[in-house]
């Protein structure tokens, strides 16, 4: 009240106390911005759980709702690819699984801010050549095709050097299979 009163006699301090407000204000929204930031930062470092921290904080925080809003999807974003990351360095072993964590790490990662499509994209072509070359291997060539073309699906070019001789390999397996077939009828 004293500072009102103050403020009503001195047109100069109700300025100075003006600009400190819009200070105030202009600081309040630079840390905002900044733990959006540190956010994202952590997430590209693969900090899932100080990446959760920080966009919790902002949703959970005296922010607008867009905010607010904004940060509890990015929270939930990056609890989903923390989850499919785990789960994909657990799938090793399993191709096929490994495939599956990687589209779901690469789908999650495109709801952050894609700092790791480009890795997660590379993990998924791995996986599925391998879930095709293991497929092959067993003598199961229509699952072999099937995983070589869902990997290609995510090459820049549609085609990789590995899936194409998975492939080749299958048709001619085929084509030998049908000489035999048609030798053998005519036998």
């Amino acid at each position: 009240a004293a500072g009102a009163a103050a403020a009503a006699a001195d047109p100069k301090a109700a300025a100075a106390a003006a600009a400190v407000a819009a200070a105030a204000a202009a600081e309040a929204a630079g840390a905002k911005k900044a733990d959006f930031e540190a956010g994202i930062k952590a997430y590209g470092a693969r900090q899932f759980s100080a990446a959760v921290q920080a966009f919790d904080a902002i949703a959970n925080g005296p922010f607008p709702k867009e905010e607010k809003k904004k940060a509890a999807t990015f929270a939930a974003a990056v609890k989903k690819a923390e989850s499919a990351w785990n789960e994909a360095q657990g799938a090793a072993g399993n191709p096929k699984k490994a495939a599956l964590a990687w589209k779901a790490m690469r789908e999650a990662d495109g709801n952050v801010n894609g700092a790791h499509k480009s890795y997660c994209t590379e993990q998924l072509i791995k996986a599925y050549v391998a879930a095709a070359k293991t497929a092959r291997a067993a003598g199961n060539c229509q699952e072999a095709v099937e995983q070589a073309e869902e990997a290609n699906n995510y090459t820049a070019t549609g085609s990789h050097p590995d899936t194409k001789a998975i492939i080749d390999g299958c048709k001619a397996d085929g084509k030998k299979l049908l000489d035999q077939a048609e030798a053998a009828l005519a036998a």
